[in-house]
């Protein structure tokens, strides 16, 4: 797949939260992101690509005079593999998530080696700790497992390594398909199996435990099928919304017969436990 990176330059009167302004493009489809000083380059499938959607931002539109916007089309390459060598491990509680060029330290029980190429989910990102941290706090032993919009797989690795008795990782790209897969060969899982698609491949299926950490309008669109798809009593964590949406995110659970558990917030990011209702 082909992607074109758009690189914002923000004048020293621009003074928006790089949080918000990185969930506002997350929503319109940009995958990566890389920050410097008065700098962020956002990366987004070619075929995605907009110009006039980056104007149509709000924080775009109210600060034309603070933002000076250019664009690159890339071509179909690692292009985060600088991004790649300057990888740092993240320590979660009693999980480490790193780079094979990393040694996990003898102290954690669960050790996660991550390629993270183009795919989204390396554990740096507030959305993705708090799914860490939800699953440590979570049973999984003989349970079925979905991780929707999986990503590098890193969720499911874990699920995995908790004992879950089967998982299945689903994603609708081709890089982050190839390197779920690598990812789950890379770490020994055996009971994972990763497919190339989107949530119409689980027609029929019943999970216990359903992992999620993709946009706000994706988990919306996506409830009415979790519901039938999950096993009573079952668990749904869900991030990748910010925490103003909250209370719509929670409301919409209540609608599709879900109780909350927990709610997470971290910087402007949330994440939900939800519980399917007997």
């Amino acid at each position: 797949m082909k992607y074109v990176e758009v690189i914002f330059k923000f004048l020293p009167a621009f003074n928006a939260d790089s949080d918000l302004f990185v969930a506002s493009l997350t929503a319109i489809g940009y995958e990566g992101f890389m920050e410097e000083d008065n700098e962020l380059k956002a990366y987004i499938p070619e075929n995605l690509f907009s110009a006039s959607a980056i104007y149509d931002l709000k924080m775009v539109n109210n600060n034309k005079k603070w933002i000076q916007i250019s664009h690159n089309y890339l071509e179909e390459k690692n292009w985060n593999a600088q991004w790649e060598s300057d990888y740092k491990p993240v320590l979660i509680n009693d999980c480490i998530v790193r780079a094979p060029f990393h040694e996990a330290p003898p102290y954690v029980n669960y050790d996660i080696d991550i390629e993270p190429k183009m795919s989204f989910g390396t554990g740096h990102h507030e959305t993705t700790g708090m799914m860490i941290e939800m699953i440590l706090g979570l049973d999984f032993e003989n349970k079925t497992v979905l991780d929707m919009g999986c990503g590098t797989a890193l969720l499911s690795i874990l699920a995995s390594l908790k004992k879950a008795d089967a998982v299945i990782a689903v994603d609708n790209d081709a890089w982050a398909y190839n390197n779920a897969v690598e990812n789950c060969k890379k770490n020994n899982v055996k009971n994972c199996s990763v497919i190339k698609g989107s949530i119409n491949e689980m027609a029929g299926k019943k999970f216990d435990v359903i992992l999620a950490n993709i946009t706000r309008n994706i988990l919306c669109a996506h409830l009415p099928y979790y519901e039938t798809m999950q096993n009573k009593g079952g668990i749904l964590l869900i991030s990748g919304f910010l925490k103003k949406d909250m209370e719509k995110m929670t409301a919409y659970a209540h609608k599709y017969n879900y109780d909350i558990l927990t709610e997470l917030t971290k910087n402007n990011w949330a994440a939900l436990k939800l519980y399917k209702k007997q």
